[in-house]
C-alpha cells in the first residue's frame, strides 16, 4: 500500500499525488449501479426476522428502529441480526466474524399504527428493546437520525438507499435515489400519502433492493425506511418510485420511548474525532512534503500545485466533518 502512495524522485520520497486525488475522488463519486457495500461502512443497519423479515435501525445499544408493518402483532418477540454483510436470515450465514444475533422481548408500536389499505399505514414505525445491551465494534454501531428541521429544509436532493435484495442472494448493497416533492408524491400514492409522515422516492439506479425497511440516508444522517406499497398513477414510470416512511416526525415518540434525547439522537457521536485527528496528520504529511517541494520547485512545480489543491480539498472535508456531514469511507 505504501508503495501507491508514496513514490521515489532522486532517491527521495514524494506523495504519489495522483493516486490520493484519485482516492479523493472515489469518496465524492456515486455510482446509479446497485453495488456492494460494508457493514464497516454502514454499521447501523440490521435486519429484523418477526412477523415478516425487513432491515431496520441500531439507534442505541439497547434499542433498534424498524417500520411497525415488519413486527406488529408479533406474540414472540423479534430476532435481530446485526453487523452482518450477507442476509444472514435468508442464506443462513451466521458464522459471518464480529456479527450478533440479538432478541427482543419487548416490541413497542405506535400507539396509532393503522393500516390504511393494502400495503399502506400510518404511524408506521415501532422500536425493539433487546434483552441485553449491545457491544459496539466496528460494523456495529448506532445512526445518526435526521433532525426534522433538516427534513423540512431538504430539497429534491440525492439519497443512498441501502439493504438487501428478496429476490437474489445478495450481500449489503448501496443504490441510490432521489427526493421527490410532496405535490409528486401526492399524485403518485393519493389518496394513501401521508405527507407529514412519510415521503416519495424514484429510483436513480436499478430498483433492486427489495426488503421493507431498507434504509434511507443523505449526508450520513438516515431519514427513514423503503416501504413498497403499489404506486395508484398512471404514469408510466410509477414502478420506479418507493415511500419513505420518514424518522423525523417520529423523534419525540423515540424518546420519550427509550429515554433518549432528541439531541444524542441526531448528533454524532464522539468517534468521528479520530477521524479528524487522522485527516490532521494527513494534513501535515502533506505540509511537510509541500516544504520539500518548494525546495526542488524546478522540477516539482506541478507536484506543488497538486498539492496545495489536494490540501485544501482536505480542509474542505475536514470542515464538513466538523459540521457533521460525514463521508461514506470505502475501508
Amino acid at each position: 500500500m505504501a508503495s501507491a502512495v508514496f513514490g521515489s524522485i532522486d532517491g527521495k520520497m514524494h506523495v504519489n499525488s495522483l493516486y490520493i486525488v484519485g482516492c479523493l475522488l472515489l469518496l465524492v463519486k456515486q455510482s446509479c449501479a446497485v453495488t456492494e457495500t460494508s457493514p464497516l461502512i454502514y454499521p447501523f443497519h440490521a435486519v429484523v426476522d418477526s412477523i415478516f423479515v425487513c432491515s431496520a435501525l441500531l439507534i442505541s445499544d439497547q434499542y433498534v428502529l424498524c417500520p411497525a408493518q415488519c413486527v406488529n402483532g408479533s406474540t414472540w418477540g423479534a430476532k435481530i441480526f446485526l453487523g452482518f454483510n450477507a442476509d444472514a436470515f435468508f442464506q443462513g450465514r451466521l458464522w459471518q466474524k464480529d456479527t450478533e444475533v440479538a432478541h427482543a422481548s419487548n416490541i413497542i408500536v405506535h400507539d396509532k399504527f393503522v393500516q390504511v389499505s393494502n400495503g399502506s399505514f400510518m404511524n408506521n414505525i415501532a422500536l425493539l428493546q433487546l434483552t441485553k445491551r449491545v457491544s459496539f465494534r466496528k460494523n456495529i454501531r448506532p445512526g445518526v437520525l435526521m433532525a426534522k428541521e433538516e427534513l423540512q429544509l431538504l430539497g429534491e436532493v440525492s439519497l443512498n438507499v441501502t439493504g438487501w435484495s428478496t429476490d437474489i442472494v445478495s450481500n449489503l448493497s448501496l443504490s441510490e435515489a432521489r427526493l421527490l416533492n410532496k405535490d409528486y408524491c401526492n399524485l403518485l400514492y393519493q389518496p394513501n400519502y401521508f405527507p407529514n409522515q412519510e415521503a416519495c422516492m424514484e429510483w436513480e439506479g436499478e430498483n433492486s433492493l427489495t426488503l421493507t425497511g431498507n434504509l434511507v440516508s443523505t449526508n450520513q444522517r438516515v431519514l427513514g425506511f423503503v416501504i413498497r406499497p403499489a404506486c395508484l398513477s398512471k404514469i408510466p414510470q410509477c414502478l420506479n418510485h418507493n415511500k419513505i416512511v420518514t424518522i423525523p416526525p417520529f423523534l419525540d415518540w423515540v424518546s420519550r420511548q427509550t429515554n433518549i434525547s432528541i439531541q444524542e439522537l441526531t448528533t454524532f457521536k464522539t468517534e468521528h474525532a479520530e477521524l479528524i485527528e487522522r485527516m490532521d496528520d494527513l494534513l501535515w504529511m502533506l505540509q511537510e512534503t509541500d516544504d520539500q517541494h518548494f525546495k526542488d520547485s524546478r522540477r516539482l512545480a506541478r507536484m506543488d500545485v497538486t498539492l496545495k489543491a489536494l490540501m485544501e480539498a482536505l480542509r474542505q472535508i475536514r470542515a464538513s466533518i466538523e459540521d457533521g456531514c460525514v463521508p461514506f469511507f470505502e475501508p
